[in-house]
């Protein structure tokens, strides 16, 4: 009857200890707090657009993560709140020749687009 006592007390403790670790829902608990999610809608439409953005977010202090959708135009953007924050990134995207969301695009960025995604875009 003690081994039983033990066995169970052990395996209570480290489902415990696999709670604290992963969470509730089984995700990994993110270790650095005030990380946000921004959905932000864009003028870039096509392959290159997406890479370009991609590219250009993931070196940017305190993206954690860029998502570009070109069939739709939605960026989904992973950031650390306390370094960067939803409008800093759409500046950054309009800066690139692209609307993010209700920032227009810088004129002379979208000027140097390649020719096929102002095509896309419209422009």
């Amino acid at each position: 009857m003690k081994n039983f006592v033990k066995i169970t007390s052990v395996i209570f403790f480290l489902v415990g200890i696999q709670i604290a670790v992963m969470g509730n829902n089984g995700d990994p608990v993110e270790k650095e707090k005030n990380i946000k999610v921004s959905a932000i809608e864009t003028s870039a439409k096509c392959q290159d657009c997406k890479d370009r953005i991609e590219y250009e977010l993931i070196f940017t202090k305190g993206v954690v993560s860029a998502d570009f959708d070109a069939m739709t135009g939605k960026l989904l953007i992973k950031y650390k709140s306390k370094k960067i924050g939803a409008d800093e990134i759409r500046e950054i995207i309009s800066g690139m020749g692209y609307d993010a969301d209700h920032v227009k695009a810088d004129k002379a960025a979208f000027k140097v687009l390649p020719k096929t995604c102002k095509a896309i875009i419209g422009g």
